[in-house]
């Protein structure tokens, strides 16, 4: 799953006209560690991984049906630091992303 979604982002990058050449390849070179870091990570690890994607799919959902300042976010924010604990490469190349992202104005 992580891969098909990781080739998606990237479709869409090189289909997009609102990035430059050099940040298309700068978030491309980030997706690729990202990969890299998901694929070195055993089956258990993955559900862990993708019960914290699923927990903040939710909590985005639910902001959008209320008040942003009134969603709850410490269960989500509990369980990337115990996640950041084992797993610090690959938490530090998502943060690489979200800053990238946020750098370029995303």
């Amino acid at each position: 799953m992580p891969k098909n979604v990781i080739k998606e982002i990237k479709d869409v990058l090189q289909a997009s006209d609102k990035l430059s050449y050099a940040q298309t390849e700068k978030l491309s070179e980030l997706l690729d560690q990202l990969q890299e870091e998901l694929e070195k990570l055993p089956e258990d690890q993955k559900m862990q991984a993708l019960e914290i994607a699923k927990l903040t799919k939710s909590k985005i959902e639910l902001s959008r049906l209320q008040d942003p300042q009134d969603t709850e976010f410490n269960d989500l924010q509990q369980a990337v630091v115990e996640y950041e604990v084992t797993h610090p490469r690959l938490t530090h190349t998502v943060r690489s992303i979200c800053n990238f992202l946020m750098s370029i104005g995303v």
